[in-house]
């Protein structure tokens, strides 16, 4: 005769599994898509206070400071599309709106958000931009 599991190891089984796929739903809905839409962003505005360029990621990293707290946002290949950098630098030091991805689900509310800008406006001018509209 075979020894079945009791039903308290079977719940525990399908508790852990259930919590694993709930995890990788989350993680996997966090991936910015390549056209995201302005209702998955979130506008704020700030003084950029530097620009840097990743030659390994070809990121462009923008350090932008607001309500006394710095944060860290990037337009992810940067270096690698058509950018006029000329407006990037002369953004440093100047008001700026940022709209960066806030979308998927974030189940657990624990995900940082991303700093992956899907906007960048100075002036009403917009310097770059992923938003289809």
């Amino acid at each position: 005769m075979s020894k079945r599991p009791s039903i308290t190891v079977s719940i525990l089984i399908a508790g852990v599994a259930a919590l694993f796929v709930l995890c990788v739903v989350d993680w996997l809905s966090s991936a910015v898509p390549a056209v995201p839409e302005r209702e998955d962003a979130t506008k704020v505005s700030g003084v950029i206070r530097s620009i840097t360029a990743d030659t390994r990621s070809k990121d462009i990293s923008f350090l932008v400071a607001t309500g006394g707290k710095r944060y860290l946002h990037y337009i992810n290949r940067g270096l690698e599309r058509d950018i006029d950098t000329s407006k990037l630098k002369a953004a440093i030091g100047k008001d700026v709106d940022v709209w960066y991805y806030t979308g998927g689900l974030n189940i657990f509310g624990t995900r940082v958000q991303s700093g992956h800008i899907c906007e960048l406006v100075r002036d009403g001018k917009v310097i770059y931009t992923e938003f289809a509209e």
